[in-house]
């Protein structure tokens, strides 16, 4: 048999315990991690990118780029993007803005799990996610105030304001001689509620006000409708026709200015029939009947109809009208009326004229009122308009 020198019998060979070998790994992984965190240390902040479910290390890597030319290495700032680090942001709120853009930014730079992870790494670079957002504010039990604004022709609509969000179970309705009727439903947190067509003739007639609140009963709002309000702008007994105030005023003053256009077309014809004419108009256009006979040709005549826009001594006309039922805003009333009632002196000295020399100075004073007459009747009807608008206020 040949020589056995330097050769181990496996037989006889002393093997290594196992707890050894384990006791060897653990040593290399524990270099290992102590050798990872003293090369990338993570701050306690990087917790919020669990919470994303992205990885921090790769988001890094994606921001520096793609993201750090705008918003600065590591987020500083410094870019035409916005500063990310020191800044919580929540990571919901940074994975729309990196899917849809924003301003200058693009949308969908990064996608997929790299989205995730640029989330996760501009969420920990804040300093964590952001603090939950307040929740909506409470909505009051009772709201301070408001406004309701009646709408169409005939008043048949309604919009109302109210300054504060509405509570829940809130509703609207008109009240007057009869019961209560409900308008509509206002729905939680509102402040405007718009009701084109109530289903009524009018909202003003019959009703002496709007209440908003849970009941009609127990309102929590409340606006009084003026008396006059229907006469103004929906029906008057007034008109011939059954015209509102405003409209028949509205219509008369048209008569007045084409009348005295014809006038002053009279006046220079030197046509002195037609002066007297058309000075007899002024007065009948302006006091309604009983009509004047003022050129003394045995009729008298007038274009209007009858009611007068100022009236008579005993019986108010149009203007007065208005000024009653529409209160002291309608102050473009009394200016109107005034003009009207000067128009009036003067068409009686034209009609009465006995030659066109002796016209010519009413006529003229008369012409220089048109435009005067005009821009107030338009301010009458702007003033009178707004009266559909009337306060809501907190019922004790």
């Amino acid at each position: 048999m040949g020589s056995t020198a330097g050769v181990t019998d496996p037989s006889t060979q002393r093997r290594a315990p196992r707890w050894s070998l384990a006791l060897v790994l653990l040593v290399v992984v524990s270099a290992a991690i102590f050798g990872i965190g003293k090369s990338a240390p993570f701050k306690p902040s990087a917790d919020a990118s669990t919470a994303t479910g992205g990885n921090v290390g790769n988001g890094a890597t994606l921001f520096a780029a793609n993201c750090a030319g705008c918003h600065g290495p590591e987020g500083a700032g410094g870019g035409i993007g916005p500063k990310l680090a020191g800044v919580p942001r929540d990571g919901a709120g940074v994975a729309s803005v990196i899917a849809a853009g924003r301003g200058a930014m693009p949308a969908g730079l990064v996608g997929g799990t790299d989205a995730a992870d640029v989330v996760a790494y501009v969420v920990s670079i804040g300093g964590g996610a952001a603090p939950p957002t307040t929740t909506a504010p409470t909505v009051p039990a009772v709201a301070s105030g408001g406004t309701a604004t009646f709408t169409g022709n005939r008043l048949v609509g309604l919009t109302v304001g109210l300054d504060d969000p509405a509570p829940e179970g809130w509703s609207i309705w008109v009240d007057g001689s009869a019961s209560p009727r409900k308008i509509a439903p206002i729905d939680v947190g509102a402040t405007v509620v718009v009701v084109k067509d109530a289903g009524l003739d009018s909202l003003v007639d019959g009703n002496d006000s709007v209440l908003v609140g849970a009941s009609a009963d127990a309102p929590a709002l409340r606006a009084d409708i003026p008396g006059g309000l229907s006469e103004l702008l929906v029906s008057s007994a007034v008109s011939p026709d059954g015209a509102s105030l405003l409209a028949a005023n509205t219509g008369q003053v048209d008569v007045l200015l084409t009348h005295i256009g014809f006038l002053e077309k009279a006046l220079a014809e030197n046509n002195l029939a037609n002066v007297r004419f058309h000075g007899e108009h002024m007065v009948n256009i302006a006091g309604g009947d009983p009509l004047a006979d003022v050129d003394g040709n045995g009729e008298a005549s007038n274009p209007g109809d009858g009611v007068g826009l100022v009236g008579r001594p005993d019986r108010l006309g149009y203007v007065p009208a208005i000024r009653r039922d529409g209160g002291d805003g309608v102050a473009a009333a009394k200016i109107l009326q005034t003009l009207i009632r000067a128009v009036a002196v003067d068409g009686q000295r034209c009609g009465a004229a006995a030659s066109v020399a002796e016209g010519r100075p009413c006529v003229t004073a008369i012409g220089g009122r048109a435009q005067e007459i005009a821009v107030a009747a338009a301010s009458l009807e702007t003033q009178a308009r707004k009266k559909r608008t009337i306060t809501l206020k907190s019922v004790p």
